[in-house]
């Protein structure tokens, strides 16, 4: 088996700055991080690539228009990677997905990076569409798939439920660290998670412990969520 470190952050379009999420990414020590509202629009790649080299990682897939951005650290190689609009949402925020087959340390998997609607019937619609995209890269690429992001729904809901139909929730195999991840200065409610498919196992995800001054709670309005995989040889 092989160890992979998966972050997942909400970063609030880096609202708060730059450097305070990037000292919080650092401080998770990640192998792979998916980030949710990256930069976007004018200069987004600019902002998308400060925000990587600030974290001590570089970009592998994603960014504008969704704002879905994924980064990796030196033990990560991307194979493929692709971004695809979901069905558009009149007047509403546009949502997307990111996907990346990553080769880690000799092992690949499949990695989704979502945002999910704040309409329930559109959340429905669009987990679907993302299951749809990972099952046909999956199955090309021969790769055990994970799944990491906002899903604006507590565990249980619609589309939450629809997720782990597939995939299971890794916090509720192995927790470690906090539950809560929204709103970060006193979280409330478990919207933000990762899902792995079969073939990985689970040594603990959660909230991780804030390091000092790493100002986890003022980065963002979201607190990110790491998980310790262990990816089939």
């Amino acid at each position: 088996m092989a160890a992979f470190r998966l972050l997942s952050y909400n970063v609030r379009s880096l609202l708060n700055g730059r450097p305070a999420v990037a000292q919080v990414i650092r401080a998770c020590q990640p192998d792979a991080v998916c980030v949710q509202e990256s930069p976007r629009g004018f200069r987004w790649r600019a902002g998308c690539a400060a925000l990587a080299r600030e974290s001590g990682l570089r970009m592998i897939a994603g960014g504008w228009p969704a704002g879905l951005l994924i980064l990796g650290g030196p033990r990560v190689t991307m194979v493929h990677a692709e971004r695809f609009l979901l069905s558009l949402v009149p007047d509403r925020l546009q949502r997307g997905l990111t996907l990346a087959v990553l080769d880690v340390g000799g092992t690949r998997v499949t990695v989704a990076d979502i945002h999910l609607d704040l309409n329930g019937g559109w959340r429905r619609r669009h987990a679907a569409e993302v299951l749809r995209h990972l099952d046909r890269v999956s199955v090309k690429y021969g790769t055990p798939a994970v799944v990491a992001g906002d899903v604006n729904e507590e565990p249980g809901s619609p589309a939450w439920q629809m997720l782990t139909g597939r995939l299971r929730d890794a916090y509720a195999v192995a927790p470690a660290g906090g539950e809560l991840t929204f709103p970060a200065r006193r979280p409330q409610v478990r919207i933000d998670a990762i899902f792995t498919g079969a073939g990985i196992g689970v040594a603990g995800c959660g909230v991780p412990e804030e390091p000092a001054d790493s100002g986890m709670a003022a980065a963002s309005d979201h607190l990110p969520v790491l998980a310790s995989l262990e990816l089939p040889g």
